[in-house]
Order: structure tokens, then C-alpha cells, then sequence
């Protein structure tokens, strides 16, 4: 990997080049935010047209990483005028195992098109300054069992809960304490997303078995089940976004998002003699 490439990758993920060897691999940087557990890998890819500060793409993979530690923030445009661009044609972050506030997700990927960047920053300040973006998107894939632990703590009250996604439903499998025997109960509900910050349940269904819930105590429950998920809070990404969509199959859910305070770009004219300096 080369150093702009090594200069431009470190950036994005928040880290430092000091004291390491940009052109040794992506491993010779990624290790203080990958930990001792975790793996990572980068690939660069070089434009065809051969300009030095253009790539075609690049693309990084991170395996068990917090998700929150990642400075994407950096993606949210900030022009810089009449000052040279380089431009990543496809640019991917893919964090799996990824642990985000209070739970953890399978996988967090963000990945955005046509990506324009202050050069002058790059190379002089040794870090990213985007200044246009095209098309993007980031999503959060949910598999059985990424729930369960978050569950747990959002519900004291029921125990060794279980959570999959099955025929476009949540189901949750717990128990409910009761004197000196356990009572298992199912909880399942349809997910789906409201005010584009909220995952909440709807067709409710609890049942309880042999177990005859206090009303009152049922009705608290349900309520509380209604907003399964406060998304910012949940997952408190390190950059603003806007929730787009959700959906599901069996044993996943996935989520999707935009960045917050992004312009949709715009068609560009055909013809531009200073494309590079916009």
C-alpha cells in the first residue's frame, strides 16, 4: 500500500502513521484499533487514467473492532475551493463481530461512491479532508443472538432471553422467575422502523403458557416492547445519520442509514475543464 493510500486509510479510521511504516501494510497501523483479537485488511486500487492522488477503490476490513472508535464523521463533506482534489472512486469500511454502544452487530459497513478529497490536507496535513460525496450508504446487519446480551440488560425481569428473527418476525425466548420455578415465555412481534431513529414492534404477541401474568404487568411489558430499539442511543455511531430503511429474513435484520446534513449530489454537466479544481 502506498503512502497516500497508507495517509488517507489511517485517517479515516482515526489512526496514526507516526512510528510506523506506511508502505509495510495495512497491519503495521491497524493493530492499536484492532487489538490483540481483532483482524484487519486494506485493499487500494489505483485509477485507471494513472493521476497519483486517484483511486478506483479502497476498501477496508476490520474483525472485532468498536465501531464507535471510527472517526466517520470525516465522510461529512467540507469544501475546500479553488485547491486540488484527489477523488476515491469507491471507498468501503466493513467492521464485523463490530461492538457498538450497549450491543453488538454482526456486521457495520458504510460505502460511498465518487469520494473528493482536499490533496493539499492529505499530503501536507496528513489526513482527510472530504470535500464531495456521492451516492452512500450505511448499514447494520442484526443476526440471532447479536440481541441477546442487550436484552438482557433493557429487561431484568425475564431471563436467558434468546432473540431471532424468523418468517419477518422478532421472536424472543425467556424466562420469568417466579418463587423457586422459572416460567418460559415467547414474545414475537413484526419490526419495523418509525420516525427514522426508532425500530418498534408491531402485531405484538406474548404468550406465556402455564404462567398467568398480573395484568397490570403484562400491560407494562407490552408497552415497553412497543420501542424495541432507540437507534442513536443504541448504537451511538460516531457520525449523525438519518435511518432509512429496515428489513428482514430469517435469522437477520438489516438496517440502513444516510448521512446526516449530506447534499444529494447533484448530475454533473458534461462538459467540465476544471473538474479538478471544483
Amino acid at each position: 500500500m502506498g503512502n497516500l493510500a497508507a495517509v488517507l486509510v489511517a485517517a479515516l479510521l482515526g489512526l496514526t502513521l507516526v512510528g510506523t511504516d506506511a508502505g509495510g501494510g495495512a497491519e503495521s497501523f491497524l493493530r492499536p484499533l484492532l487489538g490483540p483479537a481483532g483482524s484487519g485488511r486494506v485493499v487500494t486500487e489505483r485509477a485507471p487514467d494513472g493521476r497519483a492522488a486517484d483511486f478506483a477503490r479502497i476498501a477496508v476490513s476490520l474483525d472485532r473492532v468498536d465501531v464507535r472508535r471510527l472517526p466517520l464523521a470525516v465522510l461529512l463533506p467540507r469544501p475546500v475551493p479553488r485547491s486540488p482534489k484527489g477523488r476515491i472512486g469507491s471507498l468501503e469500511v466493513r467492521a464485523t463481530n463490530a461492538r457498538l454502544d450497549s450491543l453488538r452487530a454482526s456486521e457495520v459497513a458504510c460505502a460511498a461512491r465518487d469520494v473528493h478529497y482536499d490533496l493539499p490536507t492529505a499530503l501536507d496535513g496528513r489526513s482527510l479532508r472530504v470535500t464531495a460525496l456521492g451516492e452512500h450508504r450505511l448499514s447494520v446487519l442484526l443476526r440471532n443472538g447479536d440481541l441477546d446480551a442487550w436484552f438482557a440488560e433493557q429487561y431484568p425481569e425475564l431471563i436467558e432471553p434468546r432473540l431471532t428473527f424468523e418468517q419477518g418476525r422478532l421472536v424472543a425466548k425467556a424466562k420469568v422467575p417466579l418463587v423457586f420455578v422459572a416460567f418460559g415465555v415467547t414474545i414475537s412481534g413484526v419490526p419495523a422502523l418509525a420516525q427514522q431513529r426508532q425500530v418498534v414492534l408491531r402485531e405484538i404477541d406474548l404468550q406465556t403458557g402455564r404462567l398467568e401474568l398480573a395484568p397490570e404487568l403484562r400491560r407494562r411489558l407490552l408497552a415497553r416492547l412497543e420501542v424495541l430499539l432507540d437507534l442513536d442511543q443504541a448504537f451511538a455511531l460516531p457520525v449523525p445519520v438519518v435511518w432509512t430503511g429496515l428489513t428482514t429474513g430469517d435469522g437477520w435484520c438489516r438496517l440502513t442509514a444516510r448521512l446526516d446534513a449530506v447534499e444529494t449530489p447533484r448530475p454533473a454537466p458534461a462538459f467540465q475543464p476544471r473538474e479538478r479544481y471544483q
